[in-house]
Order: structure tokens, then sequence, then C-alpha cells
């Protein structure tokens, strides 16, 4: 893609695999998820560890994702180099998408588990009627700035598209978010133009006005693909809380920091947000898991 154009980068897609960002604080969540899809799910698709620049993923780290049978290291900016468009953080993962070989890919966060096996992801079959799944985030109850991101959206989304959109949650003024994207299951040659577009919205030169009206890249996602008419599909479940119960401390909750989700047969499929405790404490405990509420 350095010295390529689109129209190769689109004709050099083939097979499926599977997407992960890895970055240094996150390494050992992404380390520990990749060798749970090996040998827990025995899936052998390939895995693609993504990162932008020597800083972003120490040599230590790579060479113990390269021990891992058939996992290939990207490095995004030898594909996208930061004088020609530039990401950040969260901003990377769409460019990241798109710089991975698979035709059909599963982009996942660092700190997702797969409660079966994620091959599964590629036979849902709104994924394959629509060659883009994804999942819906928390309801948040609504700030001011969410008509001030109603608003924003309208402005970029052709009339055509606007119908699609109209009873989301965040259109309706009823949560400050609407999709997460810790896992996105997508076709990236259906989806192309879609894509490029999700990109071009977490470039640093759009983040600014992008970022200051939605948290982070999610949100990009249905965004872009509206704008460009492009068709996916929102699963409809609720998140799941899935966490431990102690009715003798605390009766009326289910004590948790992970959110998980169900494939189209409603049974639980992926965790976001690790399985510790608090998935920022290098030392916290193994969290419980004893039931789950949608």
């Amino acid at each position: 893609m350095a010295n390529g154009t689109l129209k190769e980068l689109y004709h050099s897609y083939s097979g499926k695999g599977i997407v992960v960002p890895v970055y240094n604080k996150g390494f050992y969540h992404a380390y520990l998820a990749i060798r749970g899809i090996r040998e827990v799910h025995q899936s052998s698709l390939p895995i693609y560890c993504t990162y932008n620049g020597e800083d972003d993923l120490a040599p230590r780290f790579r060479e113990k994702l390269l021990r891992v049978q058939n996992v290939t290291l990207i490095d995004l900016e030898k594909i996208l180099p930061p004088e020609k468009i530039d990401f950040d953080g969260w901003s990377n993962k769409p460019a990241m998408l798109l710089a991975a070989p698979c035709e059909e890919c599963v982009l996942m966060d660092s700190d997702v588990w797969w409660l079966q096996s994620p091959e599964r992801a590629f036979e849902q079959s709104k994924y394959l009627e629509t060659g883009m799944l994804l999942y819906k985030d928390r309801t948040v109850p609504v700030e001011e700035w969410d008509e001030i991101g109603s608003d924003w959206v309208k402005g970029l989304v052709p009339p055509e598209g606007l119908p699609k959109i109209a009873d989301l949650r965040i259109m309706q003024h009823k949560s400050m978010h609407e999709v997460e994207s810790g896992v996105v299951i997508v076709n990236k040659r259906k989806r192309f133009l879609g894509l490029l577009f999700v990109t071009y919205l977490n470039a640093k030169e759009i983040t600014p006005e992008s970022y200051d009206t939605f948290l982070g890249d999610k949100e990009t996602f249905w965004i872009g693909m509206t704008t460009m008419l492009e068709d996916y599909h929102l699963d409809p479940h609720k998140v799941v809380t899935l966490g431990f119960y102690e009715p003798e401390q605390s009766p009326n909750e289910l004590c948790s920091q992970q959110m998980a989700h169900l494939d189209e047969d409603g049974d639980l499929f992926w965790i976001h947000g690790g399985v510790v405790e608090d998935k920022f404490d290098f030392n916290s405990k193994m969290q419980k898991f004893t039931h789950w509420i949608e």
C-alpha cells in the first residue's frame, strides 16, 4: 500500500483471518486471548497482530507472538506511512483492518475472549447476508452533547441513508453510545468503500471532530457505512453483563466490569474486558463468572 494503489489492495485480499491490534500495554491480554483461540478452541485461522511503528510493540513481545502457530505481524507504519495519513490509539483499528491481507476478517480488541470458536463468526447469517456484523454497546443516559452527535451524523449521511439509522438509540437521543467495536466481522471486498470512509473518519486530521462527538472509533463503523450507503447489520441482542452473583452481600446486583455478546441463536459468544477483575491492573485476580443477564 505504501507504493501501491487502492485497486491493488482490494484485489490482494483473500481467505479468512483474525486481526488483533496489539500494543505494549495490552500485550498480555492479547497474548493470552490468542493462545485461547489456538489451544482452547483449536482454531487454525490465520491471526494478524498489528501495531503502528517500532515503539508501539516491543521486540520481545513480537518474538513471543511469532512463537504462536500461524501468527503474522503487520506494522501499519510500513503500509500507511504517517506522512501520508496518520493514526494513533483507537484510530489505528480500521486502518489495521484494511491493511490485513484477509478478505473476510474478524477484527477483535486485545481484551476479547471467545466463548465459542471465532470461526463461528463467519457462519452468522446476517454477516453472510450483509457483509458486516456489528454489536451494540451499553445504553448510557444522554448528555447535552448527544443532540450535537445526532446532528453531526445527519450532516454526513445522505438523505437516502437516514431511514436505516432513524431508530438507533443515538439518533433517538436515548443513549450516548450505540455500537461497540470489540468485535467487527466484515467481508472487506463487499464493504471496501465503506471501510475506506471509516478509516478516514479515524485519521488524525479528522478525529478532533469525530472523537469530540463520539467516544473513539466504535461509532465510526456504522456512520461510515451509512454515509457510503453500504449495508451492515447491527445485532439486535442487548449487551450481556457477565460476572458473579453473591446474594448474601449484594442481593440485587451482578458484579462485573466485563460485558459479553450473544450469537444469533442467543448463546454466549464473546467477552469484552478480559477475564480478570480489573484489566488495567497487572496483578488483578481472575474474575469469577457465575451468572449473566441480558
